[in-house]
């Protein structure tokens, strides 16, 4: 194995290099938004589920504060899935019940080999 691959599938901080699909054992939903007809000519916002695959859904603390006009962004969760997951920012994820809105997709390396997903949750 390649010297940067060890980085990549460095997960857990008490296990190194620790195999990717002993880490992605939570399942979760991908949903994508998609208007739908309401019967009496009007649309209705809603979502429809792209697929359903294995990830890591570990919760985070990040915050920025609001300074001046500057957006604040809350960052509650980091999800981790495998490279191939077609994956936008647009989209949310449903886990257990729970719905998390997609703020940042990264292809780690550019190599579809593990995407990062910032996530923030919403209330419901």
């Amino acid at each position: 194995m390649a010297k940067g691959y060890k980085q990549i599938y460095k997960f857990d901080r008490t296990k190194n290099n620790q195999a990717l699909s002993s880490v992605l054992r939570h399942r979760i939903t991908i949903e994508q938004p998609a208007n739908s007809s309401d019967g009496e000519g009007g649309m209705v916002a809603g979502w429809v589920k792209v697929g359903v695959t294995w990830a890591s859904v570990d919760p985070i603390s990040a915050k920025q504060k609001t300074d001046f006009s500057s957006i604040s962004t809350e960052i509650t969760h980091l999800v981790k899935v495998r490279g191939n997951v077609i994956c936008k920012d647009t989209y949310q994820l449903q886990f257990d019940g729970r719905t998390f809105e997609i703020l940042t997709v990264e292809n780690i390396q550019e190599r579809d080999i593990l995407k990062i997903i910032m996530c923030k949750e919403r209330s419901r």
